[in-house]
C-alpha cells in the first residue's frame, strides 16, 4: 500500500513522461521518466519492489544516483549507470 501511495504522489507532480527499456541482470525492464520541477525522476519497473531514482549532488558538488526514498543506494547506483549508458548510446529518443 505504501508504494502505491508514494507512486500516486510522485505521479501527481509530474510535468511530462517518457519511457524506454534497460537490460539488468539479463532481463529487460521498463523505465518511465518523469520530470518533477524540471528534474528527471526514473521509475524502474523491477520485479518485487519497483525503484524510483534520480541524480543529485553531494556536499562536494559530485553527482550521484540516489533512490527515492533513500535506502537502496547501491541498487540506484548500479541501475543509474545502466540508464546513463543507455542514454549516452542514444538508445532512447531525446528526453524532454
Amino acid at each position: 500500500m505504501e508504494f502505491h501511495i508514494r507512486a500516486s504522489y510522485l505521479c501527481g507532480m509530474i510535468d511530462s513522461k517518457q519511457s524506454f527499456q534497460i537490460e539488468f541482470i539479463s532481463q529487460i525492464f521498463h523505465v518511465d521518466v518523469f520530470t518533477e520541477k524540471g528534474k528527471p525522476v526514473y521509475f524502474v519497473h523491477l520485479i518485487g519492489e519497483p525503484l524510483f531514482l534520480t541524480q543529485t549532488k553531494n556536499d562536494k558538488g559530485q553527482t550521484f544516483w540516489t533512490s527515492i526514498p533513500e535506502g537502496r543506494m547501491a541498487l540506484a547506483a548500479e541501475i543509474g549507470a545502466i540508464i546513463e549508458q543507455t542514454l549516452a548510446e542514444n538508445k532512447v529518443p531525446q528526453l524532454f
